[in-house]
């Protein structure tokens, strides 16, 4: 059930946050970004083969750590692949 949610194309951003679902370059694996702006905390949650859950941080970076998490987060999504 949560999948659902995390594979569907929504997104929000304003002056603080941006919040949304992001395509994720694996199969089976819909996640979801939140990103501060002003800490510049990022986070991605993603759901591989509808039962495994990621959860991938980056605090206090000097840029937008957005891209970096979420290529983590599909480095250890591919480790669930056949399972």
């Amino acid at each position: 059930m949560m999948a659902a949610p995390m594979m569907m194309a929504f997104g929000q951003e304003d002056a603080r946050r941006r919040v949304g679902s992001v395509k994720m370059g694996v199969p089976y694996t819909g996640g979801w970004e939140e990103f501060d702006k002003e800490s510049k905390d990022a986070k991605i949650t993603a759901i591989t083969r509808y039962r495994y859950v990621i959860t991938v941080e980056s605090r206090n970076g000097a840029e937008d750590p957005s891209a970096l998490v979420k290529r983590v987060a599909e480095a250890i999504a591919t480790k669930f692949e056949g399972k």
